[in-house]
């Protein structure tokens, strides 16, 4: 994945063609991104560095009512689907939801609040696209703000999972619309990940019409049948039979937003047909009568090295994918890990570009924020990706022109030479990176681009300055010779 990690730069190529039917506004949006882009954590009053022209129309242009949520993330939509498009391996699509306490939300217009639980706040829920391969994230493809407390009209839920299926469709009418010629190809590569909460027959028929592959982690104890003979069969008997195979290995996932390491081993538990659930009586559900029983892979994954059995870490995932061997079964554990994904993405946008620390009092006013802030957030991430997966590609080809002078005299390399990798590891480094481990994280990424900033404007700002020295004496000097 390819673009410009320059701030200034990544900003006007990620919003490039945005179009809120005003020039001028076009432009704004731009100057708007590149202020919270330099400066993220800070709060508007800080990033606008106390010029209050520039902080009135920050507040001004998300006040205006041609700048919406939609609008601001429709470029980003589709470069994110070029992204999908140049890479080769295998797209997840991973989605989820995330909830946002507004720090005004008791005074703020078009938004109602109960309490403090997660279920009074506002929800946001979307879809990134991960490369299968590299695990890059290459963007955000469909992004709501939801929920029962938001008075929005053109979102109606029979069930909770239902925006799953919608943010779903959302995507592939997107990559339809824009790249019709390319629709199959890439849909042949989709593979939708989520975990327990998408645990839903009518999500997996609707995944399964849609002609796009799945990895869902399971959440009930469904009723299955063996593939050949016809025997029902239920978890705690495959449980019982089931056969370990591969070495044991570590995963590295969340566990209470923390990254943990878990030894684990994996078991094929087979090709199995997975029955629609029987509608119980006075419950609102599907009317799942009409689906039919689907034909599945299973695959569960066991942590061994835990003594308390209740506190192992277990996953059973239902999937569409062929899972027939030892590497096809750790390729499906290795892609449903990528959900987490979605977590730091959560955790960058509310860490990193301070996401619930914005003082808006109008609900619409807030919104076209929160989808700028996502795509900053993005960004975040995707310089942690380049510094595992493009290490070889030259750093002209990323970093402005200021910013290439400044490492070119630093780094004491030719700028032919200087790679990007070299480049990123001299910015982690600025953050407090040691090289104790392999790769630096996002947090120490980001610390150290705040100083790589500082100094390629420092050096810029000396370089102007000696200039006009330099010039002043030349003329100076014009000036005393005799004639």
């Amino acid at each position: 994945m390819l673009f410009s990690i320059s701030g200034k730069n990544f900003i006007g190529q990620e919003f490039s063609g945005l179009n809120l039917g005003d020039r001028r506004l076009n432009e704004r949006a731009i100057k708007v991104g590149q202020i919270i882009n330099e400066s993220p954590k800070l709060s508007f009053p800080n990033a606008a560095k106390g010029n209050r022209y520039e902080l009135k129309a920050l507040y001004r242009f998300f006040q205006n009512d041609k700048v919406t949520l939609q609008k601001i993330m429709e470029t980003h939509y589709l470069n994110t689907i070029e992204r999908c498009l140049a890479s080769t391996g295998p797209i997840l699509l991973i989605t989820d939801s995330v909830f946002m306490s507004p720090p005004k939300k008791k005074m703020m217009e078009g938004l109602k609040s109960k309490g403090v639980s997660e279920h009074n706040n506002l929800r946001i829920h979307y879809m990134i696209a991960v490369d299968g391969k590299s695990h890059e994230i290459l963007g955000i493809t469909d992004f709501r703000i939801i929920g029962e407390n938001v008075h929005d009209t053109n979102i109606t839920m029979e069930e909770e999972c239902d925006i799953w299926e919608l943010v779903t469709r959302a995507t592939l009418k997107r990559i339809n619309d824009h790249f019709k010629e390319s629709f199959e190809k890439l849909r042949a590569r989709l593979i939708f990940i989520a975990d327990r909460e998408a645990d839903a027959y009518h999500i997996f028929n609707s995944l399964s019409h849609l002609k796009i592959n799945f990895i869902i982690r399971s959440s009930y104890k469904r009723k299955l049948e063996e593939k050949d003979t016809h025997h029902p069969v239920y978890f705690s008997e495959l449980e019982q039979d089931e056969i370990l195979h591969g070495k044991p290995y570590e995963i590295n996932v969340y566990e209470n937003g923390k990254a943990k390491a878990f030894k684990v081993q994996r078991s094929i538990l087979g090709n199995y047909v997975v029955h629609p659930p029987r509608l119980r009586v006075g419950k609102k559900s599907p009317d799942y009568q009409r689906f039919e029983p689907m034909k599945l892979s299973m695959v569960f994954v066991k942590e061994i090295d835990r003594k308390n059995e209740k506190e192992r870490l277990t996953w059973q995932i239902f999937t569409t994918l062929n899972i027939n061997d030892v590497l096809e079964s750790e390729k499906a554990v290795e892609y449903y890990k990528c959900r987490w994904k979605i977590e730091e993405l959560n955790k960058s946008a509310k860490t990193g570009v301070s996401l619930e620390e914005r003082q808006f009092t109008n609900l619409e006013h807030l919104k076209p924020a929160i989808g700028m802030i996502f795509i900053i957030a993005w960004r975040i991430l995707a310089l942690r990706d380049l510094s595992k997966v493009n290490g070889n590609c030259l750093a002209k080809e990323m970093m402005s022109q200021d910013e290439m002078d400044f490492l070119v005299e630093k780094l004491e390399t030719p700028e032919k030479k200087l790679k990007i990798e070299v480049v990123m590891d001299y910015i982690a480094r600025q953050g407090g990176f040691l090289g104790s481990y392999e790769n630096p994280g996002w947090i120490v990424l980001w610390r150290g681009w705040f100083q790589f900033v500082n100094q390629v404007e420092g050096f810029t700002f000396a370089k102007s300055i000696y200039k006009k020295s330099s010039k002043r004496k030349s003329n100076t000097a014009k000036r005393v010779l005799p004639k």
